[in-house]
């Protein structure tokens, strides 16, 4: 059983975002910014789990310790296991805060690791997620509507170093499922 199996079985379905045939719909936790990204060309086995959901943060002081991610993507896909953390931002320029949430929210892959090996007992090696960490924007600036011409909706820019982990940016309202892989 794969470990995205395992997340769907263990995971309480609030927290879980609904599959619509062969897209998941990712929406900005601000619902007055209406931002939406669709996750297409699914894996068979694919778990999209919203991080805000989680209640547990209530125990952490208030301030950076509580930053999160918007969410963790966890799949298998052409026999490689993979988790996404993906921060969502209406627009892209200057806002780096996403770095932060997106570093911090590494732990939620472990606590939810260590809570299918307790389940499930140590049947799957974990040690081969690929971790990838995304930053997807509606637009790039809020100044202009329209993007550049050669953004596309699978349009990556210069992968970016901070602190020990590589953040991919994209621009655009869709993006497949390999694209977050390959990155």
């Amino acid at each position: 059983m794969s470990l995205s199996s395992k997340l769907t079985d263990v995971l309480a379905q609030r927290v879980l975002e609904p599959r619509i045939g062969d897209t998941i719909v990712l929406r900005e936790r601000d619902p007055k910014s209406k931002m939406e990204v669709s996750v297409v060309k699914l894996s068979d086995s694919i778990a999209a789990i919203r991080l805000s959901k989680f209640s547990h943060l209530s125990a952490l002081r208030e301030g950076s310790l509580k930053q999160v991610c918007d969410y963790l993507l966890v799949y298998a896909l052409n026999g490689d296991n993979y988790a996404v953390l993906i921060e969502l931002k209406k627009t892209l320029s200057n806002d780096t805060s996403y770095r932060e949430q997106l570093r911090r929210s590494l732990p939620f892959l472990e606590y939810l690791r260590s809570v299918c090996d307790i389940e499930y007992g140590n049947e799957t090696d974990h040690s081969d997620v690929r971790v990838r960490y995304f930053c997807i924007g509606e637009k790039l600036s809020p100044k202009f509507d329209k993007q550049p011409v050669k953004v596309g909706p699978d349009r990556i820019f210069e992968p970016e170093e901070y602190g020990n982990i590589t953040i991919n940016t994209l621009v655009g309202p869709r993006v497949s499922l390999a694209t977050l892989s390959c990155a």
